[in-house]
């Protein structure tokens, strides 16, 4: 579940972040790749003076155009072919222009457990030293690192053409030096991962199919596809039959592994509907937006404790 509001905040503080590497800083234009809640972002940009602002799904041609502002929002990491769009972006760039690439960053992915970052959505995974290569073999240079705490914490890098620029190498030394000291270039590092990630999951499973209260999950998302799954490979139970989640193209459907039907929050606000007792033990896998999912679930009828596994197993009364 991305909630709307963590989105609009964050695109609040993203847009605001780019708007000081370009000058003017009125009048400008804005390309973004990918479309992440495009009107969101795009509503970001025009209040602070964009001109032009155009949204696509792909970009792998060349354009007659440039633009000022290049965003790819959470689209590398399903990119079949990376390297292809970044020269693509580049061909789309003056020598004043910006890139801006948001990913989640794979280093907190390891250190917090979140091994459900790892779904059938994302082919590419990067550290700041796996991506500076990257891009400087598609010709672009990254000139500031942005960190923000969106899907457990990401990096937005701030890219321009080389040829233009001095080297700015101090840029990324502090993080590639924490990437070291972190052993990220070890299979030990990610041997421990999957033992940790194992030992948590157990943990989750038996946690939940002990507790009679277990009845329902929340937040069918990609997060919720890979634990589920995950579950089912390790053989481990996943007791809950139904699943609550804020999008409604999704209300009716099932989640891939759980056989569990789909429907709203107002499923549990709206009323009663047969559970045994007042008590409910909700695992959730919007681990992200864990203050946001408790205010959603406060106005109901039940005592609500809500339950997740990032980055460890938890208990959280509402």
């Amino acid at each position: 579940m991305d909630s709307k509001k963590s989105m609009k905040n964050h695109f609040m503080g993203l847009a605001s972040s780019l708007i000081p590497f370009i000058s003017p800083i009125d009048d400008f234009s804005v390309l973004d790749i990918g479309c992440k809640d495009r009107e969101t972002l795009f509503n970001q940009f025009i209040a602070l003076g964009a001109k032009l602002t155009i949204g696509v799904d792909s970009w792998n041609r060349e354009s007659p155009d440039e633009y000022d502002i290049i965003t790819v929002i959470n689209t590398l990491a399903r990119t079949v072919n990376p390297l292809l769009l970044l020269r693509a972006c580049r061909k789309s760039m003056h020598e004043a222009s910006i890139l801006a690439v948001e990913l989640p960053y794979n280093k907190n992915s390891i250190k917090e457990n979140q091994f459900d970052q790892f779904c059938h959505e994302h082919v590419n995974y990067f550290n700041v030293k796996s991506f500076s290569a990257l891009a400087s073999r598609a010709g672009l240079q990254i000139i500031d690192i942005k960190e923000f705490p969106l899907d457990g914490g990401s990096l937005c890098f701030i890219l321009q053409k080389c040829e233009f620029l001095e080297e700015h190498d101090y840029v990324i030394d502090s993080y590639l030096e924490d990437e070291e000291d972190q052993k990220l270039d070890k299979i030990e590092t990610y041997k421990a991962f999957a033992h940790r990630v194992k030992k948590n999951m157990e943990e989750f499973s038996m946690a939940l199919n002990r507790d009679p209260r277990t009845q329902l999950a929340y937040a069918a998302n990609a997060k919720a596809i890979t634990a589920i799954n995950y579950m089912n490979h390790l053989g481990l139970d996943f007791p809950p039959t139904f699943f609550m989640d804020d999008n409604q193209l999704k209300h009716g459907s099932f989640v891939p592994g759980a056989h569990a039907v789909i429907s709203g929050t107002e499923y549990l606000t709206e009323g009663r509907h047969g559970f045994p007792g007042d008590e409910l033990l909700i695992p959730i896998f919007s681990w992200d937006c864990v203050e946001e999912v408790k205010k959603r679930l406060s106005n109901t009828d039940y005592n609500i404790t809500l339950i997740t596994y990032v980055p460890e197993v938890r208990i959280i009364p509402i």
